[in-house]
């Protein structure tokens, strides 16, 4: 588990220098070197670092991730899965992260393109993914394949990914960051904030209702959504710290 936690913590830490290289309009063709140099890193062949212009955050990145990957491969059975795993979540997150910052929240996209790009940079699903792999895990394809499991997958990120639009909101307005549903809601269709508050959290009713409809012991996701949430209500990082409750 304190694998899975330092890979979280640094998926976070991705997520601000992603986002700051948003705010200041650096080339995504730039942040692109930084993947790569990630990508290189987790498949063990290269443990020195090139110098990313306009991105000072992704050495550090570096250097963490060189971190969890030589604990990865000390620690893990079958660490090459586990690897290519993570570089394809890390991909698809990268490329949701590219359209926030090529498109604008007030773009012509519709709202469900705008949920499908914010639950994959939620991350609930390669999170999860990596803790069964560390636990020696590894579903059936049958399971894995399963309409059942991939929606259950998506509520996950949903519900992770609006909880945060919620709790964040804060932040998200002063920053002036995009990718939120309650400001695209605002943004984009005119609607007063209280309004679009109460709309996201009816949703995350809705999927949590689905959810309990469909789950069958999943105690990793469980675990990681009651944990997660309980982190954004007392965040400092989100500004919500003794405003907000979150009820088990």
């Amino acid at each position: 588990m304190e694998l899975a936690m330092m890979t979280y913590f640094w998926l976070w830490h991705t997520d601000d220098v992603l986002e700051m290289a948003v705010e200041t309009n650096i080339p995504f063709a730039i942040v692109d070197e930084g993947l790569n140099q990630f990508i290189t890193v987790l498949r063990g062949e290269t443990k020195k670092f090139a110098e990313v212009e306009g991105c000072p955050g992704f050495r550090r990145l570096f250097d963490s991730l060189l971190t969890i990957q030589q604990l990865f491969e000390e620690r893990s059975f079958g660490y090459e899965d586990i690897a290519e795993s993570f570089i394809f979540f890390l991909k698809r997150y990268f490329g949701a992260m590219r359209w926030f910052s090529v498109e604008r929240i007030e773009g012509a996209y519709s709202e469900e393109t705008f949920r499908f790009w914010r639950r994959i940079i939620a991350y609930f699903d390669g999170i999860a993914e990596v803790i069964l792999m560390l636990h020696r895990l590894q579903l059936p394809k049958k399971v894995v394949n399963s309409p059942s499991l991939r929606r259950i997958l998506d509520i996950t990120n949903s519900i992770g990914g609006f909880i945060n639009d919620v709790l964040g909101l804060s932040k998200e307005i002063k920053y002036k960051q995009r990718d939120n549903l309650v400001l695209f809601k605002v943004l984009q269709k005119g609607i007063p904030v209280d309004e679009a508050v109460s709309q996201v959290c009816a949703l995350i009713k809705s999927e949590l209702t689905d959810y309990i409809m469909l789950r069958d012991d999943i105690d990793i996701l469980e675990a990681l959504m009651d944990g997660h949430n309980q982190i954004y209500a007392h965040s400092h990082r989100h500004l919500s710290a003794g405003k907000v409750q979150v009820l088990r």
